[in-house]
């Protein structure tokens, strides 16, 4: 989708850190609300190494109030997020601005028990 940049950046490097997060005991979900065979494709392309939900029904929005937003073409989406979850709790929810450093960041965040 037109101006949606940033995503197989982040996706590899989420790839790059994953032995980080799972070391500290954490997994990496990717949850997006583009069909499955999007969600396939862009799995395969990145190599991503991480467990893909879809959402296209948008029930998370509903359950955790994530903000969304609609593309120009009128699709629907979920803003670039990234959500920490321990003990089944959201302890920190993050507007992703800087998809290529979000995982380095996140993982930081984690070590430092900053969420």
């Amino acid at each position: 989708t037109a101006g949606m940049k940033g995503c197989t950046k982040q996706a590899i490097n989420y790839k790059k850190f994953l032995k980080g997060f799972n070391d500290l005991g954490f997994m990496v979900v990717a949850i997006s609300s583009q069909d499955i065979a999007a969600q396939k494709k862009f799995q395969e392309e990145t190599s991503a190494g991480v467990m893909f939900l879809n959402d296209s029904e948008f029930m998370l929005e509903r359950a955790l109030e994530l903000p969304v937003f609609s593309a120009s073409n009128g699709h629907k989406f979920y803003f670039r997020q990234t959500l920490i979850i321990k003990d089944g709790k959201i302890r920190r929810a993050y507007i992703v601005d800087d998809p290529e450093n979000d995982a380095k960041n996140m993982l930081e965040k984690i070590k430092e028990k900053d969420y």
